[in-house]
């Protein structure tokens, strides 16, 4: 979600929209951060994930308000999906996610 954001705003700095996108973006790295506080990395592992080559960067022309709000809407399904096995202190965690995710959709315009 970040990366998205960050490419949509790129090349539309000064609008409006791209400052409802900046405060939409700045919660989710916020999310992250709460999620990296909670994070057990096990000895001699690496708590950042390595680089992916699997599918390429989307450029910015391309991510979209309706790509944008299609993947606020599938994030908040999957954290909602992944409730039932999250220990209970992440399950809120999530939960609060999910509920950001589904009103950043909202925000978007859907």
């Amino acid at each position: 979600m970040i990366d998205l954001y960050q490419l949509a705003i790129s090349g539309d700095s000064g609008t409006t929209r791209a400052r409802t996108l900046r405060s939409l973006l700045a919660q989710h790295q916020q999310h992250l951060v709460q999620l990296k506080a909670r994070l057990i990395v096990p000895p001699g592992a690496s708590a950042s994930p390595s680089p992916s080559s699997a599918s390429p960067s989307p450029r910015a022309s391309t991510v979209s308000i309706t790509r944008l709000r299609a993947a606020e809407r599938a994030s908040a399904a999957d954290l909602v999906r992944r409730l039932a096995t999250a220990p209970p202190a992440l399950a809120q965690l999530l939960a609060s996610i999910a509920a950001s995710d589904a009103t950043h959709a909202t925000a978007l315009g859907g």
